[in-house]
């Protein structure tokens, strides 16, 4: 029911966690040259360099977890996922907020307070990032349910009314294809696709 809408709502969905996917990438070498200066630059302060050290094998260790994990569709992953994005929130942020309290405390370069900065907006971007996807993923549910609701009386009424009527032949169907804009053959294509998915899916676990 409704497959052109909710592929494009799974379209949607896919570019957001795409967009989010490469922000964590891009961010993620941001912070590696960020720890790295800071592991370098407190080669002389053990509790520092112990510090920043700790965070820095954290932050790679969950980094590589959820790069080996990104393509792994099952709803726990899913969950393991997130809880590793978050994770990777608090590393930096600790990071950030250990940096802000040496810098107070025993000062900094230029250099130093602009790898802060950057850094520091990198991650509030990424998270921002986050909230949209969580949002948008909350409406798009929902919407998809709400337009199930308010068109399945029509839906009821049309099945009545196309057992009295001729069905349409293969012909027919291939004709409204051809009449479709560039819009409605962009949906139509991605529609098909998702269903030949979905179809190699369940050939897969039935043989499975």
């Amino acid at each position: 029911m409704l497959e052109n809408t909710q592929t494009i709502a799974q379209k949607m969905m896919h570019d957001i966690e795409t967009i989010l996917y490469w922000t964590i990438i891009v961010v993620q070498f941001i912070f590696l040259g960020y720890y790295g200066y800071s592991i370098y630059a407190n080669l002389n302060q053990l509790i520092f360099l112990i510090i920043y050290s700790i965070l820095a094998v954290l932050n790679l260790t969950s980094f590589i977890t959820y790069i080996v994990t990104h393509h792994k569709p099952s709803k726990f992953t899913k969950n393991f996922k997130r809880a590793l994005r978050i994770a990777k929130y608090v590393i930096n942020g600790t990071m950030i907020g250990v940096n802000v309290y040496e810098l107070i405390a025993y000062g900094a370069t230029d250099f130093e307070k602009v790898l802060l900065l950057i850094s520091g907006v990198s991650l509030l971007v990424q998270i921002l990032m986050e909230f949209i996807r969580v949002f948008v993923a909350k409406y798009v549910e929902l919407f998809k349910i709400s337009l199930n609701m308010d068109l399945d009386p029509y839906i009821k009424l049309l099945a009545k009314v196309s057992k009295l009527t001729r069905p349409l032949t293969a012909k027919d169907e291939k004709r409204r294809i051809e009449n479709y804009s560039e819009q409605e053959q962009l949906i139509y294509t991605l529609t098909q696709e998702r269903l030949n998915k979905k179809e190699e899916t369940k050939k897969e676990k039935i043989e499975a």
